[in-house]
């Protein structure tokens, strides 16, 4: 009865490991921006990922949005692009709501636009 609930774990496991991996690269960030950068990343990938192909192109676009963020360095965006690859079809649909809820709560006006 209860080993339905069970084999979610892999799924949440991949949304706390991508959480995990942000934190681990931007060290110096509160966790309120660790939120927000793992909500980004995830919705980079949704927005690449629409036409479920996440070509080379969009791959480049969402590598040179992830570098855009303060203290992020090159091996930090290479680590979470690995992880959209592996998991983006979770962090696309399951994760979806909850970044976009992230975002929401505590991003600004201008942040959520840029």
């Amino acid at each position: 009865m209860f080993g339905r609930w069970r084999k979610n774990e892999p799924a949440e496991a991949a949304a706390k490991g991508l959480a995990s991996l942000v934190r681990s690269h931007l060290p110096e960030a509160d966790g309120e921006s660790v939120r927000v950068v793992t909500a980004i990343a995830s919705l980079l990938a949704a927005v690449a990922y629409a036409d479920r192909d996440f070509s080379p192109a969009e791959e480049r676009r969402v590598r040179m949005e992830l570098a855009r963020i303060h203290g992020m360095t090159a091996g930090g965006v290479d680590a979470i692009l690995e992880v959209l690859r592996r998991e983006i079809v979770h962090l696309t649909t399951v994760e979806l709501p909850r970044s976009t809820r992230t975002l929401l709560e505590l991003g600004d006006d201008e942040l959520r636009l840029e």
